[in-house]
């Protein structure tokens, strides 16, 4: 019989390795940076909130995990401790990928930092001057850089896990011979068992955020944390400083915002009891909060109840506020001096701020639009007793609008008929939605609508169609020509003329000497809207500046004040920060009304 005896290092290399929970992993094993807020170990209980996330990284079920989150609450850290602990204790090969190749080689000379730190990995770390400052090279395994706008650096490697750091900041290019570089580093992950790909970010704008929108494909967890008096679990939230919960502080005599009185008396509210919760509450109430998916909810003793509404292998976290945050220097106090700051701070510099603090502060996506009218609330102010589809007794004329859109090489029509009557007074009594250029016609042809005082019904005298761009500009020109009555209509860009809209030329497809004889003897045959002019028309009838009295007035069918799709459109312009026109949703009636 033959016995072989062979050197611990290569039992090492052959026998399977000790599975190691990452949190008691990095407790140990991991020393923060020297430049680092916080010295000595790795301190979970000023983390508490990436227990769970590091829990996740080792269920071999879970493959993608999502955190969505403020600034300064450790997002970095987690996927640098995740790195180590791989590097450590199951050498595989890795990547880290980031906005950019600064910010990818600033983060990977912080991490060889760490791994010095570490006992278990800086026996593995060759000397600074041969460290590398795009990738992490180990004996046992190496970690590649990568970053968006490079391709090449997402390309003929395999990772085992895969960081992707300030997702939100990588910015997709316009090209097709790529994918999304978020999506090609994802794919290094193929072909390994139990592979990861973490997700970080601060979001950025609402609809827009690409992290925003992976934590709601996930699981959805969100962050509740027990109030000390009442045990009620609840998200740490700003709040609006009149409704329970939230940030509440002191306000000067004369009911101005002061940032210093503002950190002075700041404390959070308990959005059950109201009562109120000090800084010295925070470290146990934050280190007694859990993680609840969507669809589940979380009993007075932190026990979750519930099914998941999601189960699968993406696990996402967000948004987590710096109210969550343990770091020195943060308190309650100095997260309501920043927001008073932000509330007090002049002109546009003032939505830049709230923007920040949106998203660095609260770990929130950023709307871009101001507060939205509810469609009950624009109901009430423009809604009549007039049933649909008949003229009020004022009316005088009818006319149709509408706004085009395209299916393939058919047009479709968004049509609204109105009436108008003294004092440019609108009343809209019919609309609909035309799936074809001759299902258009077949409506304007039939339309007749009865008068409310008896007599003759009333017919559209003129039918104004939104030409746009390209070949669905020539289409609705063409049809235009061939039917009396009907004009093509153009928004202004620039609105730069007094009127709500006035007569110019058609010129594209025109022969120049055509549009040339057409100036001579001012046939125009396009109708330009003024943009500008309409769009505050219609916001100030959203805002409830129009009055009964006023000239310009507008109602609507009584049928069409509980139709919540039709004023839904009517909502979903509004003015953003530089001053554009810009729409949150579909706004064809939207713009049918204006022209």
């Amino acid at each position: 019989m033959i016995t072989h005896c062979f050197a611990g290092e290569v039992y090492d290399c052959v026998l399977p390795r000790p599975e190691v929970r990452t949190a008691d992993w990095a407790a140990e094993h991991i020393k923060m940076p020297q430049d680092s807020k916080i010295s000595g170990n790795l301190r979970l209980d000023l983390f508490p909130h990436w227990t769970e996330p590091f829990d996740c990284f080792d269920d071999p079920e879970i493959h993608t995990i999502s955190v969505m989150g403020s600034a300064q609450i450790g997002k970095t850290v987690f996927s640098q401790v995740c790195l180590a602990k791989i590097a450590a204790t199951n050498p595989h090969p890795m990547a880290f990928a980031d906005a950019d190749e600064r910010s990818t080689r600033r983060v990977i000379a912080r991490t060889w930092r760490l791994f010095e730190r570490c006992d278990e990995l800086c026996r593995l770390c060759p000397p600074r001057h041969s460290q590398s400052s795009d990738k992490i090279e180990l004996p046992t395994c190496v970690i590649h850089g990568a970053w968006a706008g490079s391709p090449a650096s997402a390309a003929d490697y395999g990772a085992f896990v895969v960081v992707l750091n300030e997702t939100d900041k990588m910015k997709p290019r316009s090209t097709d011979s790529e994918a999304d570089f978020r999506y090609l580093m994802g794919e290094r992950s193929k072909g390994f068992v139990g592979a990861k790909v973490i997700e970080i970010s601060t979001p950025t704008i609402l609809g827009q955020s690409y992290i925003e929108a992976r934590v709601r494909q996930g699981d959805n967890r969100r962050r509740l944390v027990p109030c000390p008096h009442c045990n009620h679990f609840q998200e740490l939230r700003t709040g609006n400083g009149e409704e329970p919960g939230g940030v509440k502080f002191r306000k000067l005599r004369d009911g101005s915002l002061d940032p210093n009185l503002a950190r002075e008396t700041a404390y959070y509210e308990c959005e059950k009891c109201r009562r109120k919760i000090e800084e010295h509450h925070r470290y146990e109430m934050l280190n007694a909060g859990v993680w609840v998916p969507e669809g589940m909810r979380v009993d007075k003793r932190g026990r979750l109840r519930g099914k998941p509404k999601r189960r699968g292998g993406h696990a996402s976290f967000g948004g987590l506020s710096t109210l969550h945050s343990l770091l020195p220097g943060i308190t309650i106090g100095v997260y309501a001096e920043e927001y008073v700051r932000c509330l007090t701070a002049p002109g546009h510099e003032r939505i830049q701020r709230l923007r920040n603090f949106r998203n660095s502060w609260e770990g929130l996506p950023w709307d871009p639009a101001p507060s939205k009218v509810e469609p009950h609330e624009l109901a009430d102010r423009i809604g009549s007793d007039v049933p649909m589809r008949l003229c009020p007794e004022w009316s005088l004329f009818i006319v149709i609008s509408a706004d085009v859109g395209s299916m393939g090489d058919e047009l479709i029509f968004w049509w609204l008929a109105t009436t108008w009557g003294p004092s440019a007074r609108a009343h809209v009594l019919d609309r609909g939605v035309s799936w074809s250029m001759d299902d258009f016609l077949a409506f304007v042809r039939a339309a007749e609508y009865p008068h409310a005082d008896g007599g003759r019904p009333l017919r559209p005298v003129l039918v104004g169609i939104d030409a746009g761009a390209g070949d669905h500009a020539n289409k609705v020109y063409e049809l235009c020509r061939s039917v009396p009555h009907f004009w093509p209509l153009k928004g202004s860009s620039r609105s730069g003329f007094p009127e709500w809209f006035r007569l110019i030329y058609q010129v594209q497809g025109e022969d120049p000497r055509v549009v040339a004889r057409k100036r001579k003897h001012g046939a125009g045959d396009l109708i330009e809207v003024n943009t500008e002019r309409t769009e505050v028309w219609r916001e100030n009838i959203v805002q409830g500046l129009i009055k009964e009295t006023d000239p310009g007035r507008l109602t609507i069918a009584a049928e069409l004040a509980d139709d919540w799709e039709f004023l839904e459109h009517l909502l979903a312009d509004y003015r953003d920060e530089n001053g554009r026109w810009e729409r949150r949703g579909p706004n064809e009636y939207g713009d049918a009304l204006r022209y």
